[in-house]
């Protein structure tokens, strides 16, 4: 699928786990960082560290809970592009930080991407909750989610929609460019 949406001109980013606890996950990480095509979005800083040591580039996730410039600027020195806003933030500290980042002279090095559209993410969790809901092993889940693109309702004692678990987070982002 990356391949082709490649071919229609967009730029395709492989996201990588939060949470990496089995050596099959970590040879998948390996696999991701090592793909050759694609950009890699870190969301674990072993992952920061893989793309360090072969020198590319990558997307700081908002998973690497990064909230000031300090650490923006060790990231960049390891090879970051674009830093993903963690999602608790607000606006009024994203402003704050980018104006660090310029006190620092590294604003216009990285490009800035903030979640604008779609579920936040609640929680992280080792074990897929679908797949944990229909009784499948945690490598052999077959991507269960599928089935349902929406997520599942998660429903308050009172049955009003409180959550929405796991479903296909088609999350729309709003990148801003590097002034």
């Amino acid at each position: 699928m990356a391949k082709s949406l490649a071919g229609s001109g967009k730029q395709i980013v492989l996201s990588t786990l939060a949470l990496v606890q089995a050596s099959s996950e970590l040879g998948e990480l390996k696999r991701y960082v090592e793909n050759g095509e694609f950009l890699i979005e870190a969301s674990d800083l072993g992952v920061v560290n893989m793309c360090a040591e072969r020198k590319l580039p990558f997307v700081a996730g908002h998973a690497l809970n990064c909230y000031n410039a300090v650490t923006l600027k060790i990231l960049l020195k390891q090879g970051m592009m674009r830093w993903c806003m963690p999602v608790e933030l607000s606006r009024d500290w994203l402003v704050n930080l980018l104006n660090q980042c310029d006190e620092l002279g590294i604003r216009n090095q990285f490009e800035v991407e903030v979640l604008s559209y779609g579920h936040l993410p609640l929680a992280y969790s080792a074990r897929c909750f679908t797949a944990r809901s229909e009784d499948r092993p945690k490598d052999e889940c077959e991507t269960c989610c599928i089935k349902y693109p929406n997520g599942r309702n998660v429903l308050s004692q009172e049955n009003q929609q409180v959550f929405v678990l796991n479903g296909h987070s088609d999350h729309e982002r709003l990148r801003l460019q590097p002034r």
